[in-house]
């Protein structure tokens, strides 16, 4: 069972690529956040909305097989300054380090292990907000 922690540090992050099971997963165990699932073909299809800058995060989702597309969409976000200064993210599994590695160096993105926690999305975040001060 997750553990629940309550904090009012909450708000949006766009979710891309994310299954159903995923999406209620966060819902469940973080419900004080707003989850957005991106819709699909976005980046590549879609203009980023206006209300892009009240994001905290975009998380990939790096399927099973589906590690590909995952770094081309990061690669995309970044190349053409997608919601620019929002954290940029890629949700991998520890089997995934090679994917992980590579996102690392991009200039914008990180990761962060599925199943994604409360206390670890928060690190990141802060953890951004410090590199742009």
């Amino acid at each position: 069972m997750t553990k629940r922690t309550d904090t009012k540090a909450c708000g949006a992050v766009l979710l891309v690529d994310a299954d159903p099971k995923e999406i209620m997963q966060l819902h469940q165990n973080m419900p004080k956040w707003l989850w957005v699932k991106a819709p699909n073909g976005w980046p590549f299809e879609k203009e980023a909305e206006p209300m892009a800058q009240s994001f905290q995060a975009i998380i990939v989702f790096a399927g099973q097989g589906k590690e590909k597309r995952a770094l081309d969409v990061c690669k995309h976000i970044r190349e053409q300054q997608i919601m620019d200064g929002v954290l940029l993210l890629i949700a991998a599994n520890r089997y995934q380090m090679a994917l992980v590695n590579k996102v690392k160096k991009l200039s914008r993105g990180n990761f962060i292990f599925t199943p994604i926690e409360e206390s670890t999305l928060l690190n990141r975040i802060k953890e951004s907000q410090d590199k742009e001060l």
